[in-house]
């Protein structure tokens, strides 16, 4: 028998497989340096980015060719170093346990939150790559008599409530709460932000330190979340 949590990841995984629709496009990713697959993947386990057992060098190539539809994955892996491997890694496939080849990063889409589901869905992943340092519990999306969105939780028991709009209304603010809710609770880690300027991003966790190594070892040029402009403020 399937756990909650797993009815509410096959309940979302529809809408998510549906729509891994924002593809890659290679010409624009294309660099002058060439790092082999081999050594682009030790450098992301020594960072701390460790696949799913299942998700094999085979795997990850055919799911970067059949999933995100980019033709030569070796060729465009090695061309665009860890572009391709940390945009691949932060997907889901049906396949995998709990359907994320990684635990430590999730790759989004701001049109998910069209389901109410989505934003409880979001909020628990946040949870989940923290390794156990902001945890949410009691995570409810529920509606009020004017229509508008609230989510409920509990968070490193704390209580809260946010807003999150009228029904119809995609709040991306909702996302850059979580960058004022690490302040708030003083945590070690913050999260991160990471796009390659189209609709949608990667969410991930890292100390100080990390984001710094990160960035050297990659040059991925990452950013702490809530940084740059790219959500919303909170009303209220």
């Amino acid at each position: 028998m399937k756990s909650y949590h797993q009815n509410l990841l096959l309940a979302f995984i529809l809408l998510s497989l549906s729509s891994c629709g924002t593809k890659v496009n290679k010409k624009s990713i294309l660099n002058d340096q060439n790092i082999s697959f081999d050594e682009q993947l030790e450098v992301l386990n020594n960072l701390g980015y460790k696949p799913k057992p299942s998700v094999t060098k085979e795997f990850l190539l055919n799911f970067i060719n059949k999933e995100l539809e980019i033709p030569n994955p070796i060729d465009s892996v090695e061309q665009s170093p860890y572009l391709v491997l940390y945009y691949a890694l932060s997907h889901q496939d049906a396949k995998i346990e709990d359907y994320y080849l990684t635990d430590q990063y999730f790759w989004y889409v701001l049109d998910y939150f069209e389901q109410p589901i989505a934003y409880k869905y979001f909020m628990e992943r946040m949870g989940k790559i923290t390794n156990g340092e902001i945890m949410f519990k009691n995570v409810n999306v529920e509606f009020d008599e004017n229509n508008t969105k609230w989510i409920s939780f509990e968070v490193n028991n704390k209580i809260k409530k946010w807003n999150l709009g009228e029904s119809e209304f995609v709040d991306d603010s909702f996302v850059q709460r979580f960058a004022y809710l690490t302040q708030e609770l003083n945590t070690k880690g913050r999260y991160t932000y990471f796009d390659r300027g189209g609709e949608d991003f990667i969410i991930d966790y890292a100390s100080a330190n990390e984001q710094r190594e990160f960035n050297k070892k990659t040059g991925l040029k990452r950013i702490w979340l809530g940084e740059g402009n790219h959500f919303a403020e909170p009303k209220n």
